[in-house]
């Protein structure tokens, strides 16, 4: 994000564009909207605003995790973890998961073994 942000003040001067132009194009390319049912409902009744439904049926259309191209539950799975956001969590929590992993079992391997630099 930071790389992206030093981005907008540098294109500018080599005739890229504006600055804002191109926050709201880094913008569109991470936060790309997610192809379920439920996000679209939300966002075609204009959010927040029930778009004429009851509360119920709203809630009901949101709560549908449904690509809006299939009926597959495995679709709406690659559909959420491909997404950008979701994807970079999912990595980094893989990530950290495995580095704790990996430093507990080495850690615990040698009960006897003390920190460099502190005495028994």
């Amino acid at each position: 994000a930071l790389a992206l942000e030093i981005g907008s003040y540098v294109a500018p001067k080599y005739g890229i564009g504006d600055a804002q132009g191109y926050r709201r194009e880094v913008w569109d390319s991470i936060f790309v909207p997610l192809r379920l049912r439920g996000v679209t409902s939300w966002s075609e009744n204009e959010g927040w605003e029930h778009g004429g439904k009851s509360l119920l049926q709203y809630v009901y259309s949101s709560l549908d995790l449904r690509c809006t191209f299939s009926d597959a539950f495995a679709d709406a799975v690659i559909e959420i973890t491909t997404h950008p956001v979701f994807f970079h969590l999912i990595k980094s929590l893989t990530f950290i998961t495995i580095i704790m992993a990996v430093s507990e079992v080495s850690a615990r391997r040698k009960t006897e073994l003390t920190p460099r630099g502190v005495p028994k």
